[in-house]
């Protein structure tokens, strides 16, 4: 036994010599062309949790991209404005083309079956939440889970029209994962309308609140009394919120001279106060500007911000009063047709 030992140990020490010097794989390059009309930056970013790519818009609205993956993987395509979700395989060679004007509507990939597939998905999902959410949640269980059950089907009939069967497989669990996901939904949203009951109601006094601006000056809401006031409370690590933003720029530009303060209040930790700041000078955020200083500051627990998410929207009245502690958010058509109500 013992010779066998020895005459075995010296194939396992080659073997394992021939494996550690064994140079790794090269990883193999993905192609991406692109053309973009109506561009809002010069470069755009190619990214995922651990890979970040960037290339520059050349002056006829081009750009090129290489890539260096091992394996198929979601990707984010961020056009320096908006976000789409993109699926890389290794060796592709990709063009793709969009309108900013009409991002989602009008993004096309030629060469990736399963980019275009996302790109579907998304506006269907889109149309069909193009409702009153609330209505949505309000809906007696049955019928709840029927309206996606809907979308489910839609979906599915739409992915089997790809010849992937992997990634087949990864949006099948992805799908079949929404009603899963809806009866979480629900429960938050009961959760959330129980908080909500508890606040302040319409016509009756908001809760004051006073917090720095980012000229380190301290502002509270009752100053604003005489004016209609939109809150937005927010962070800089909220996805939705930031998508928010441009939305919310729109509404001052539009009513900017009207009797209305947009008041945006972030609670992030003090940790981020710089972060805050970069922020508001990089997207160009007006209106005023307040820093609460943490999730379980005044505001978070005043208004019951733990039990509803972020962002949150409060629209408050010319005398102080609430007017809706869960006001519409700046991107939809439904606050434009409020303020354009009370301002006009």
């Amino acid at each position: 036994m013992k010779n066998l030992i020895y005459y075995i140990s010296p194939i396992f020490a080659i073997s394992a010599i021939i494996f550690l010097s064994e140079p790794n794989k090269p990883k193999i390059k993905t192609y991406i062309h692109g053309v973009i009309t109506n561009p809002k930056s010069d470069s755009i970013k190619i990214y995922n949790d651990e890979l970040n790519y960037g290339a520059r818009i050349n002056y006829k609205n081009e750009f090129k991209l290489a890539l260096e993956i091992d394996s198929a993987d979601y990707f984010t395509f961020y056009d320096g404005n908006e976000t789409t979700v993109i699926y890389l395989k290794p060796g592709e060679c990709i063009s793709l083309t969009l309108d900013t004007q009409e991002f989602d509507e009008t993004i096309t990939y030629i060469n990736s079956e399963e980019s275009n597939f996302l790109a579907k998905k998304y506006l269907i999902e889109e149309n069909y939440f193009d409702l009153d959410i609330d209505s949505i949640y309000a809906l007696n269980d049955s019928l709840y889970f029927n309206f996606f059950k809907i979308l489910k089907e839609k979906l599915i009939t739409e992915l089997h029209n790809l010849s992937n069967n992997d990634f087949i497989d990864k949006e099948t669990y992805n799908i079949n994962q929404i009603m899963v996901d809806a009866g979480e939904w629900k429960k938050n949203w009961e959760k959330r309308q129980l908080a909500l009951s508890v606040l302040p109601q319409p016509g009756e006094s908001a809760i004051d609140f006073t917090y720095p601006d980012i000229n380190k000056n301290n502002v509270s809401l009752s100053d604003f009394k005489g004016k209609y006031v939109y809150v937005d409370i927010w962070a800089t690590w909220c996805g939705p919120c930031i998508y928010e933003i441009p939305h919310l720029i729109e509404l001052e530009k539009k009513y900017h001279d009207k009797n209305i303060v947009f008041m945006s209040v972030s609670v992030d930790n003090y940790t981020n106060l710089e972060k805050w700041e970069e922020m508001i000078k990089e997207k160009g955020m007006g209106g005023e500007q307040l820093f609460a200083s943490g999730w379980n500051s005044q505001i978070g627990n005043d208004y019951a911000i733990s039990a509803t998410g972020i962002p949150r929207f409060l629209l408050i009245d010319k005398d102080g009063n609430i007017l809706d502690v869960n006001a519409p958010r700046p991107s939809s058509d439904r606050i434009k047709e409020i303020l354009n109500n009370i301002l006009y």
